[in-house]
């Protein structure tokens, strides 16, 4: 799947976040355990460990939370926007945005969030939130400004 989808999910994703794909070197373990959340990323030097024996690691998920552990290298511009955002919204824009960027790409993937229930996990307003302030900018409608903006002014009124 890496090798068919690849090269299609990455420049949409260093599209979407605004910020170049690592350049240092990315290496992926597999692992039997990877934590809770079956997989974490590090930055220095940047790691990748991926559970195998997790069932929310198979197939296009698998494919999906490879793409997500790797964009969290790439959220400085996200982050560094200036709005006020939690490190938690930040990680829901990411959820959100590889979701979105893998159901576009690979033919009936539902994505990571949906599938396994995260927005109900707490982020229930987040994911209303991003569907109508994020949205937008996904689809080319709106600058990142545009919509981190009204990001903030949205979870800042809730």
């Amino acid at each position: 799947m890496l090798e068919r989808y690849g090269a299609k999910i990455g420049p949409q994703l260093v599209s979407a976040f605004q910020h170049p794909w690592p350049t240092e070197k990315l290496r992926v373990e597999i692992v039997a355990y990877a934590n809770f959340g079956g997989a974490y990323t590090t930055e220095n030097p940047p790691l990748i460990a991926m559970s195998s024996l997790d069932p929310e690691q198979q197939g296009t998920d698998a494919l999906e939370e490879l793409f997500h552990e790797c964009s969290h290298l790439m959220m400085g511009t996200v982050d560094g926007a200036g709005k006020g955002l939690s490190r938690d919204v930040s990680h829901t824009i990411l959820f959100y945005t590889v979701g979105e960027v893998l159901r576009r790409t690979v033919p009936d993937h539902v994505p990571y969030a949906i599938h396994y229930g995260v927005w109900q996990r707490g982020w229930t307003k987040n994911f209303d939130v991003l569907k109508l302030d994020w949205q937008p900018y996904l689809d080319g409608k709106a600058s990142m400004n545009e919509a981190l903006d009204k990001i903030a002014r949205s979870l800042a009124n809730q």
